[in-house]
């Protein structure tokens, strides 16, 4: 069983950034961690939050719409890319790639196609762990796991798990 902070932690917490850039940021739990080392930490949600720490910039934008400026040393999409339809999702992740620096890092955690969500909205991405491989073809896979949490309740959802994938990739020079 998948626990997503714990988790997060385990992918995250050894690494040593200067630039980040957080798509879907929300609140900056994945990326408001690096600040403490001195990260330049860029997030970017559609939703207006307010977080005002040092070195960390936050941008009102849909993702689907945001334009890349310059390369960063991690770029994380954290539950996010299943909003989409696969197309634009595919483009989203080549824009990531795209804008990763050598040697640098993409953190991803994906509701797989083994989710319930999935089966209800087929249009959208909802990719197989072989399928955002595929997406990082010619890359370093550094980790990956693949798995279902505990039951939880959001929304108007009754209880429901859900099936996640991890992946953290290394972009070869």
């Amino acid at each position: 069983m998948i626990e997503v902070k714990k988790l997060t932690g385990e992918y995250l917490n050894d690494l040593k950034p200067k630039e980040v850039l957080d798509l879907g940021c929300g609140l900056g739990k994945k990326s408001l961690r690096f600040l403490k080392g001195g990260t330049n930490v860029t997030g970017i949600d559609k939703n207006k939050f307010r977080i005002s720490q040092e070195h960390f910039k936050f941008i009102q934008s849909d993702i689907k719409e945001y334009k890349f400026e310059k390369q960063y040393d991690l770029i994380i999409a954290s539950l996010i890319l299943h909003f989409f339809r696969e197309t634009v999702a595919i483009k989203i992740i080549k824009q990531i790639k795209d804008h990763t620096l050598e040697g640098g890092l993409n953190f991803l955690i994906c509701m797989s196609n083994e989710d319930s969500c999935s089966k209800e909205k087929s249009e959208n991405f909802y990719p197989s762990l072989k399928k955002l491989k595929e997406l990082y073809s010619g890359w370093e896979i550094v980790k990956e796991d693949q798995d279902f949490t505990a039951e939880e309740e959001h929304g108007d959802l009754p209880p429901h798990n859900h099936n996640l994938i991890f992946l953290l990739v290394k972009k070869v020079i």
